[in-house]
């Protein structure tokens, strides 16, 4: 939409042509995020709509099950260096959007689908 006024500025509604409507689908997302940042823009009236939509619920990001769980290891125990066999590990799949931050939006509408 464009960029928030500065102090100095009042804030009013501007006549303008045609009402702008920005879309946030799947395709502006990068590989692998799940959070959206709106943040520093402002539109010329109320009218002007920012859309996230339903779109971004099919966002899937496919990671190991316990891929992030150290393994526990215990000081003196016998079992800290005997190798295991490495099992299959089982993907998971998360969908949508986890978080969606939303600051400094000034004179437009959001809508989440």
């Amino acid at each position: 939409l464009g960029p928030v006024p500065d102090g100095d500025t009042k804030i009013e509604e501007e006549k303008q042509q045609e009402v702008k409507t920005v879309r946030v689908t799947r395709d502006m997302i990068d590989a692998g995020k799940r959070v959206v940042k709106v943040e520093d823009t402002s539109g010329a009236s109320q009218a002007d709509t920012i859309v996230l939509t339903s779109d971004l619920s099919l966002l899937e990001s496919k990671m190991k099950a316990n891929a992030m769980q150290p393994v526990k290891n215990y000081p003196g125990d016998a079992e800290n260096k005997v190798e295991e066999k490495e099992e299959e590990q089982k993907d998971r799949s998360v969908f949508g959007v986890i978080k969606a931050f939303i600051s400094n939006v000034h004179n437009c509408t959001i809508l989440i689908k």
